[in-house]
């Protein structure tokens, strides 16, 4: 059975089960009165295949050289990956570029039983081996929480570098540094789905990416507040809740005292701003609309909160 049944009254609620494979089902589900009647309830039910994005970034090599040509494949659903996805056959990059110049190459073919491809193209790029350029060999720092690749792991100046930064579940890119030789940083272009490119220097370069939870629309983005410190994470939860708003919209000052009003505003907020009218803070009255007051505060009814 690809479904499960559930009865109100005279309302029958049929409801398809999860994972299934994509393709047309029929049943019939037989239901039975207290009474002893009996009725057919044909069932239809059609699972369209999910869509996987088979991604060519594209590469530079000399003349001569062999491409890796390699093709990343994404948008698997329900836990599954390459190695299980049913009936699984990747895509392919096919090249028979040999000489110097750029070619765009795009992949093809591939199959699953559940989901179709689409493709997305990159350019070979085959530079000439005469004339001694040097390539320069391109660092990769991804921390923690995420992953970052470029490709190619070395290039000659002039030659275009892809960066991929795929960040993990429930994590989003904080950022992304790239800097020369020198110290320089250089300003990648955003290609968008975490693909970004930038030309080489005559130089080795450092790419370093920096990930932070994922954070509501409606939370601030406080410059002060640093991947990497010990308050980030509970920084993040507070301005998400509504605990915090900062000293302005976009800095929190951590390494300011706590003063008496804020610490107030923030177990207030934390028990969702009751209001209880025999006891009001009148050291409240100077931070003003910043937190949340016109000029007292009511003691948060349920916290009992003293003060000094």
């Amino acid at each position: 059975m690809k479904y499960t049944v559930s009865v109100s009254g005279n309302v029958v609620t049929v409801t398809p089960k999860t994972n299934l494979a994509a393709k047309s089902y029929s049943e019939t589900i037989i239901m039975t009165t207290p009474d002893g009647a009996s009725f057919d309830i044909p069932v239809n039910l059609t699972v369209a295949k999910a869509t996987l994005t088979a991604t060519y970034e594209g590469e530079t090599i000399y003349v001569g050289k062999t491409p890796a040509l390699t093709v990343h494949v994404t948008g698997f659903v329900n836990g599954e990956a390459e190695e299980t996805a049913a009936g699984y056959t990747a895509p392919t990059v096919i090249n028979t570029n040999t000489a110097a110049g750029t070619y765009p190459l795009t992949p093809t073919g591939g199959a699953t039983d559940n989901y179709d491809f689409t493709y997305v193209g990159g350019v070979l790029t085959i530079l000439s081996s005469g004339g001694g350029s040097s390539r320069y060999i391109i660092s990769v720092n991804s921390g923690r929480n995420g992953s970052v690749s470029v490709s190619p792991k070395s290039a000659p100046k002039g030659s275009s570098v892809t960066i991929i930064v795929k960040p993990d579940n429930g994590y989003e890119l904080d950022r992304l540094t790239v800097t020369d030789k020198n110290g320089d940083t250089l300003k990648p272009t955003d290609k968008g789905n975490g693909k970004y490119t930038f030309p080489m220097p005559g130089g080795k370069v450092a790419v370093e990416a920096s990930f932070v939870p994922e954070t509501g629309p409606d939370a601030p983005a406080f410059t002060d507040v640093f991947a990497g410190v010990y308050y980030h994470d509970a920084v993040l939860w507070a301005a998400e809740n509504g605990i915090t708003t900062g000293v302005r919209s976009d800095t929190f000052a951590p390494e300011e005292t706590v003063t008496h009003a804020q610490a107030v505003t923030f177990l207030h907020r934390m028990q969702g701003r009751p209001f209880h009218r025999s006891a009001l803070f009148s050291s409240v009255f100077s931070f003003g609309s910043r937190f949340d007051s016109s000029g007292k505060m009511g003691c948060p009814a349920s916290s009992k909160v003293k003060t000094a």
